[in-house]
């Protein structure tokens, strides 16, 4: 029985660990998917920028904000509007 649990405890642990989708870079997008071109995608290293894919193969240009860039509005905004979210790194990135 002891057996039992030590191997459903590993297996949850593997799991989740499996599933980590935590950044590790400062999100900056490698801009050779088509599907990095339908967002901004925020700094993770600096709140108030962001990056915009706007040629294949180049990598991301940096957009400063004045103030905050609000991620799921996709603009610059106040710092009252933002809200820290986990960063993540595009699914392909520098």
């Amino acid at each position: 029985m002891k057996a039992v649990f030590v191997l459903f405890f590993t297996a949850i642990v593997l799991h989740l660990a499996a599933g980590q989708t935590h950044s590790h870079g400062n999100g900056q997008p490698s801009c050779s998917d088509p599907s990095e071109f339908n967002r901004l995608w925020r700094n993770n290293w600096d709140p108030n920028s962001f990056f915009r894919c706007d040629n294949a193969g180049v990598p991301a240009t940096l957009v400063r904000c004045q103030a905050a860039f609000i991620e799921s509005a996709q603009r610059c905004g106040d710092w009252s509007e933002w809200v820290w979210r986990t960063p993540f790194d595009p699914p392909f990135h520098n």
